[in-house]
């Protein structure tokens, strides 16, 4: 059994996988309906629009009170050092969003899922073994079956890609690149 189970704490992971998909899902769609709008400024829209909604809770919750103490009280946290980090934080913030907006808009919001997934699953082994973690069955289990499914899923689309491949060139056509193969395909799926 999970030591740390919390009904509330998995409630929010699905809660958030779910509002996830749905923001995949509406940053294709306007990048597909607004006509020359780039990922990189959709992003900038995106941390724009969002920026009053997180300063509005920041200080509602009390969080902002938090951090002026610890900013009084440590002189840690006035060093350059701190803000060049708080700087590298919020770019490195900014560039996964732009990132997964690109992604999204060059493939499809289950793409983008997936890989996302991939880049938890490699996070969750790294962790393992970084810190001393000794799996159990379960955790095993659960990696082993997140992996399988991100190899069906690629497995899935590179025969996809390859028949298109293949169809275009027994028609006679120029054979489509891989990239505009995704593209393609990717755009019958999320309408």
């Amino acid at each position: 059994s999970d030591v740390t189970f919390s009904g509330f704490g998995y409630l929010m992971v699905f809660v958030n996988n779910v509002l996830t998909a749905i923001n995949l899902v509406l940053v294709r769609r306007t990048l597909d309906q607004v006509a020359k709008l780039s990922p990189l400024v959709l992003s900038l829209y995106m941390f724009s629009y969002n920026s009053g909604p997180c300063l509005l809770i920041w200080l509602a919750s009390g969080e902002a009170r938090t951090v002026v103490d610890l900013v009084i009280a440590d002189p840690l946290y006035r060093s350059p050092g701190f803000f060049f980090a708080m700087l590298l934080s919020a770019s490195s913030a900014f560039f996964i969003t732009f990132a997964t907006t690109l992604s999204t808009g060059v493939t499809s919001p289950l793409s983008t899922t997936v890989s996302a997934q991939l880049k938890n699953l490699l996070q969750s082994i790294f962790g393992m073994f970084s810190w001393g973690y000794v799996p159990n069955a379960i955790n095993v289990t659960g990696l082993m079956v997140s992996a399988l499914s991100q190899i069906m899923f690629a497995s899935i689309k590179y025969r996809e890609n390859r028949r298109q491949r293949d169809a275009a060139a027994e028609s006679g056509g120029a054979p489509l690149t891989s990239t505009a193969l995704v593209v393609k395909s990717s755009s019958t799926n999320v309408s």
